[in-house]
């Protein structure tokens, strides 16, 4: 019995660093993997084409972002966002996103962007509402020392 308890545990560990069993699915029917597929460097699979909302500049600071995939109601949208700083990428920057209206009303939960060294930049996951408004815009706030950046862009339609 000890010896099959070593080998199922020795199975596991080697299937969880081979990236095997990562598949999953959740209760909403979102049927997804964690991993490094498609160059993604975190344990984070994201499936889609990389859509440019946008870029705001004031004064020394420089925001902007992408939509990876596309963004449906009640589902996680993926927000990616780099903030420079005279031109150069920033990675102490606070910064926050949510999907809001023209007027920057929030539509879903604030979520704070995470740096990720391996892409140099911000990622954001956020739940879009049930129902999505022909006007969403996906909403970026950088906070830095005494600097406060809010700028929103449209979501494009799929």
């Amino acid at each position: 019995m000890k010896l099959f308890s070593v080998l199922v545990c020795a199975l596991a560990l080697m299937l969880a660093a081979c990236g095997h069993g990562n598949d999953h699915s959740h209760a909403n029917g979102d049927n997804h993997a964690h991993g490094n597929e498609d160059g993604h460097g975190h344990d984070d699979h994201h499936d889609g084409e990389k859509t440019e909302l946008g870029h705001h500049e004031e004064g020394i600071w420089h925001v902007g972002a992408h939509l990876l995939g596309h963004c449906e109601p009640g589902k996680e949208a993926v927000f990616e966002i780099h903030v420079k700083k005279e031109g150069k990428l920033f990675k102490q920057a606070g910064v926050e996103g949510w999907i809001g209206n023209e007027k920057g009303e929030k539509l879903s939960k604030v979520q704070k962007g995470e740096w990720r060294d391996d892409e140099q930049l911000y990622d954001c996951h956020i739940d879009a509402p049930a129902t999505l408004p022909e006007n969403a815009h996906f909403w970026v706030r950088m906070r830095q020392d005494n600097v406060d950046i809010q700028k929103g862009w449209p979501i494009p339609k799929e």
